[in-house]
């Protein structure tokens, strides 16, 4: 008797069964369906902080970046025409001349750099300088230089 009471306790604590009839099968597909969408979705998604990472810690010594700025695909529909704009990151640096006052070489080779570094040759397909021009620091009088770099994607990639 005591193990009948025990048992009836417990079915009656028990979650209750299923009986509408509904299959688990198709919430299954329903979920695998949906994990595959965020798998996916997460694939084609920049990690930023790890790249951005990857490419300060390539920077030659007495180069620092003063300035980032990015911009995702996007497809604008204008007229019956969808025209898309390419993913960009600009990374805007700053570096000491060399005691020649040139451009350190280093930074010459700075995109040769940039292109093999795994992530950025994921998501990107150019790498770029740009806005080169020399400047001359007010706190210390030491000259320098300003440059972007300017990684791109064409603009018919999902990149």
């Amino acid at each position: 008797k005591q193990t009948e009471s025990a048992h009836m306790a417990m079915v009656s604590n028990a979650p209750a069964m299923i009986v509408d009839g509904s299959n688990p099968r198709s919430e299954r597909d329903r979920l695998n369906a949906r994990a595959t969408a965020v798998s996916q979705f997460l694939d084609k998604r920049v990690q930023w902080s790890s790249m951005l990472g990857q490419i300060t810690s390539a920077l030659p010594e007495g180069t620092r970046l003063t300035g980032i700025r990015g911009s995702a695909l996007m497809n604008q529909k204008r007229k019956r025409a969808v025209k898309s704009t390419p993913t960009t990151l600009i990374l805007k640096a700053e570096c000491v001349l060399d005691e020649n006052g040139q451009l350190p070489e280093s930074v010459s080779q700075l995109t040769e750099t940039v292109e093999q570094i795994d992530s950025v040759t994921k998501h990107f397909e150019r790498v770029e300088l740009s806005d080169l021009r020399r400047t001359m620091s007010q706190e210390t009088g030491i000259a320098g230089a300003e440059f972007s770099i300017i990684l791109t994607t064409n603009s018919n990639d999902n990149g």
